[in-house]
């Protein structure tokens, strides 16, 4: 089982993987960082980023019973995920 902060570091490298310019322009990216809020990703970038994350960590996220507010960071995010792998353990 992957921690919650292994997973927003993952998540962080991903999106400043994804949005960079390169090493001069690296993004300022933290738990508390909203993904959608700070228009980092558009919804498909998202989507893409969602199916990387069940690849990556082999579980399928729920949606359906979450808060918006709880996966809009890096951090929420990471918690969905980790609580998706405690499940599927």
């Amino acid at each position: 089982m992957t921690p919650p902060d292994a997973i927003t570091s993952w998540i962080a490298a991903w999106v400043d993987d994804h949005l960079s310019r390169g090493e001069s322009e690296k993004l300022d990216l933290t738990a508390d960082t909203s993904l959608v809020g700070e228009s980092l990703l558009d919804s498909l970038a998202f989507l893409d980023l969602v199916a990387e994350l069940e690849s990556t960590y082999g579980v399928e996220l729920d949606f359906s019973d979450a808060d918006p507010e709880q996966f809009v960071t890096l951090g929420g995010l990471a918690r969905l995920v980790h609580q998706a792998t405690r499940r599927a353990a």
